[in-house]
């Protein structure tokens, strides 16, 4: 259901949360997060003209979060990446029999990305990476 660019997208923001202020070079974020370094300029690119990274060059430039991540939820990231995921299709009677029934989960599906914030999704990687040796 997810692309990778999402995927990478939601990898790089769990990673400069974690950071803090800190700002990171792309070579970092695309060493530690495994995501190729021409792939992770794109995604930065859409992430800061939405308004949640921002970035400086220079020699202590790089990448930050530019919002606490319990403010920032999965739609916020969606509309960057997949803006489709968001969009109900309105309903045709002519459709489908399945019509109704799959708009309900589509309907439910994102007001979950509207709740579900960063932070959390930071608290169950750690939950995770401490359970086991898991890694971003």
């Amino acid at each position: 259901m997810w692309s990778q660019k999402t995927r990478y997208a939601l990898r790089a923001m769990i990673h400069l949360s974690l950071q803090g202020d800190r700002r990171v070079p792309a070579g970092d974020i695309s060493r530690r997060c495994g995501i190729p370094r021409k792939y992770l300029e794109t995604i930065m690119a859409d992430l800061r003209r939405g308004g949640l990274v921002e970035s400086s060059r220079g020699k202590t430039g790089g990448y930050r979060a530019r919002k606490d991540p319990s403010t920032i939820v999965l739609a916020d990231i969606l509309e960057l990446m997949e803006p489709e995921l968001l969009r109900i299709s309105p309903w045709e009677p002519e459709g489908g029999a399945e019509e109704p029934f799959l708009e309900r989960f589509q309907r439910a599906f994102i007001e979950k990305a509207r709740g579900a914030t960063l932070a959390e999704a930071i608290l169950q990687w750690q939950t995770l990476r401490n359970a086991s040796d898991y890694s971003i």
